[in-house]
């Protein structure tokens, strides 16, 4: 999965997976968030509602809803989250975007008072009390993660500074992997089983026991079973959670991210199949026997890239059993093509038995060699127990009146990719509590709490369902920035 960085509400966003178009508008609803809620844009509403403080003012929907949310938040969780910290907050010198601030050592001056009186919300009427500043950061970059999730037409996730969404394509269920699996299966041992058929029909007038049109129903009926099941593999495929793929790449050849030329061939020989089906439609309607016998031998095309796409981009494709079907299908197509072209030349007896055999011999090795040495499917680990990953991520804090809240939220890219969130809960005297969450991408999250605390690092243990307890380990260069730089995190039993 790819990752892509752009800076917005003060902090980094990293949006995992997804097209550029999708990535464009995740970045565009980021920026008019803040255009509206940023305490630095002079023209925001929320500097407008601010300045208005002690009468009501007219909002936009969007704003009246975000401050209702705001506002639920600061009962549910007593005041450790408020959306009214914004005098508190300029009061202690936090005035400029948080990337513009330099160290101040000097003590920060009185706030001068907070609200005399509660938040209103009346429809799309606001009001503010007197001295009162409302900061709604918080729950704007928690709701522009949650809306910026339903932008994904597949797989992908959001980070804003802590706030982290991850959302799966159509499915998630293992259900949809193995009929993909299935159904590319079962129309290539047709396909091949019907070019085997046609090639062994060139020629033949008559059968010793059964007439010719049985054949020739067996081998149109057997067409129809692979157009059948490429079907079922194309919808399998699109609706899958761990390699989710557009419409564009379903149809469009090189344009799959997951492995291009591999998937391109799959996608033209879907696409001649679809050639030959209308050809066979409309033989002898609109189309000459003599155009329609010369479009026939595009068989063998669909035959050799759906080959190709099988041994190149089939996560099964160096199993025992799928690369038996391999062996067997090249094989005997390669010995009947060798036989169709010797016959033509009118060899001896011996070169018409032994050279069909030689051939199928050699590109049957040639297909071992192939899908066991270059082509071979090396996966990467899901959920690997022992791991070693770059880290980047940031650090967060969030002060309440009695309690604050202290985040690492970062992802973790090398052998294994992880997105980790380590949280601590904080009151002026001690530590209240932890938790720890790294998920295992596509689909997998280990949950536990953080142990130790670092002065630049943490240490943590999470359970990936009942199973046995993961030590987690993250350190990073002590440059006293919110980014955290040159960062590792471990893994092991």
């Amino acid at each position: 999965m790819s990752l892509h960085h752009f800076q917005a509400m003060g902090c980094e966003i990293v949006v995992g997976g997804g097209s550029p178009r999708e990535r464009e508008a995740i970045k565009r609803l980021f920026d008019l968030r803040e255009r509206a809620f940023s305490r630095f844009i002079p023209d925001s509403e929320l500097n407008r509602v601010n300045a208005s403080a002690g009468r009501l003012a007219s909002v936009s929907e969007l704003f009246a809803g975000t401050l209702q949310i705001a506002l639920q938040a600061a009962h549910e969780t007593e005041g450790l989250v408020r959306p009214t910290l914004g005098a508190e907050l300029e009061g202690a010198g936090y005035t400029r975007d948080f990337s513009d601030l330099v160290p101040d050592w000097e003590s920060a001056p009185e706030s001068g008072g907070g609200a005399s009186g509660p938040v209103i919300v009346l429809g799309r009427l606001v009001g503010v009390p007197p001295r009162a500043r409302l900061n709604l950061n918080g729950v704007v970059k928690s709701l522009a993660v949650d809306d910026a999730l339903r932008l994904f037409s597949g797989r992908g996730f959001v980070s804003a500074g802590g706030d982290l969404m991850a959302g799966m394509h159509l499915t998630s269920s293992p259900i949809d992997w193995y009929a993909a699996r299935a159904g590319g299966v079962a129309a290539y041992v047709l396909l091949s089983a019907v070019v085997a058929l046609g090639l062994a029909m060139v020629g033949k007038k008559s059968m010793k026991r059964w007439p010719r049109f049985a054949f020739e129903d067996v081998h149109r009926f057997g067409g129809l079973l692979v157009g059948t099941f490429v079907v079922i593999h194309i919808v399998a495929v699109a609706i899958d959670a761990y390699l989710p793929f557009s419409l564009t790449s379903l149809l469009v050849p090189l344009t799959a991210r997951y492995r291009p030329v591999w998937t391109g061939l799959g996608v033209v020989a879907a696409e001649l199949l679809l050639a030959l089906a209308f050809t066979n439609h409309y033989q002898n309607r609109l189309l000459s026997y003599r155009f329609w016998r010369r479009a026939h031998y595009l068989n063998f095309a669909v035959w050799s890239t759906a080959t190709l796409h099988g041994l190149g981009s089939g996560t099964d494709r160096n199993a025992p059993w799928l690369l038996g079907i391999y062996v067997t299908a090249v094989g005997t197509v390669s010995a009947l093509i060798a036989w169709r072209m010797l016959r033509i030349r009118r060899p001896s007896p011996t070169l018409l038995r032994a050279g069909p055999v030689a051939m199928a011999v050699a590109m049957m090795v040639l297909v071992a060699v192939l899908a066991l040495g270059p082509f071979r499917f090396r996966p990467k680990p899901w959920n690997a127990m022992a791991f070693r990953d770059h880290l980047k991520g940031q650090i967060l804090t969030d002060a309440g009146v009695t309690k604050g809240i202290i985040s690492m939220a970062g992802t973790g890219t090398g052998p294994q990719t992880v997105i980790v969130r380590a949280d601590l809960l904080v009151s002026t005297r001690q530590l209240v509590s932890t938790h720890f969450q790294m998920e295992y991408v596509p689909r997998a999250v280990c949950r536990g709490e953080v142990t130790h605390v670092h002065s630049y690092g943490f240490e943590a243990t999470c359970h990936l369902g009942h199973g046995p307890p993961r030590f987690v380990r993250g350190k990073w260069l002590p440059t006293g920035a919110r980014q955290i730089q040159g960062g590792v995190i471990t893994s092991h039993e």
